[in-house]
């Protein structure tokens, strides 16, 4: 993927890191367990890792059995993410309004499209009823947007939640580690306790600290990306 830029990348991943919802993730990999008889922390894992890795969306990877696959075969997926990294990188920018608004798209292209379609901002009430009345089933999509892009969930997000957790653990460890050394007289095991209070407590900082360090990473991986 460093092909397509790692600028784009870069935005990709903050982009994702925008909205966490650890609840829906757990009861995910939770489901996905059962499906795929391992256990959901292995999952859970997996699903950080290839979202990372292969830009995979949480709900592809149960989709398409990303948890059956093996490396060589989930390098071969063409994501909705890689698929429009391509589009920014190859397509002339003059003409991205039109690629990127499906509605736009539609109405440029109308000959070519080969389906009947509406616009719900454009068209009223009853224009929508005859529409869909008239279809029997419709298919609803965001006009601007990868397909269910907007339920995609924060990895780097669920990464500093992660990092706090442990940090916190840490720090506790190695406070009672300095204490019990302190008190039996045994430097370099406190020593090594203070250290771990400190290097915990540094962790849990930037961990607290992620949302706003995000966001400053947000703007700027915008910039990256139309540079």
């Amino acid at each position: 993927m460093s092909q397509l830029g790692l600028g784009r990348r870069f935005s990709y991943l903050i982009d994702r890191a925008k909205a966490l919802d650890t609840g829906r993730l757990w009861k995910l990999a939770g489901t996905i367990g059962k499906d795929a008889r391992k256990p959901r922390l292995v999952i859970l894992a997996d699903l950080l890792y290839c979202s990372a890795t292969y830009e995979i969306a949480f709900q592809d990877y149960q989709d398409w059995d990303f948890y059956d696959l093996k490396r060589a075969e989930r390098r071969t997926f063409m994501s909705h993410p890689k698929s429009n990294h391509l589009a920014l990188k190859l397509n002339d920018r003059a003409f991205s309004g039109k690629f990127a608004d499906k509605s736009r798209f539609n109405k440029e292209f109308a000959p070519y499209v080969g389906r009947e379609w509406i616009d719900i901002r454009e068209a009223d009430a009853k224009q929508i009823e005859e529409f869909v009345t008239r279809q029997g089933a419709v298919m609803a999509k965001v006009p601007d947007s990868l397909g269910g892009i907007g339920d995609l969930k924060s990895v780097i997000g669920a990464m500093l939640t992660v990092v706090l957790i442990v940090a916190v653990l840490m720090l506790i460890v190695s406070a009672i580690v300095w204490s019990i050394a302190a008190s039996t007289g045994n430097p370099g095991m406190s020593a090594k306790g203070r250290t771990g209070v400190f290097v915990a407590l540094g962790a849990a900082a930037l961990a607290g600290c992620g949302v706003a360090w995000i966001n400053w990473l947000i703007s700027l991986g915008g910039q990256l990306n139309h540079g």
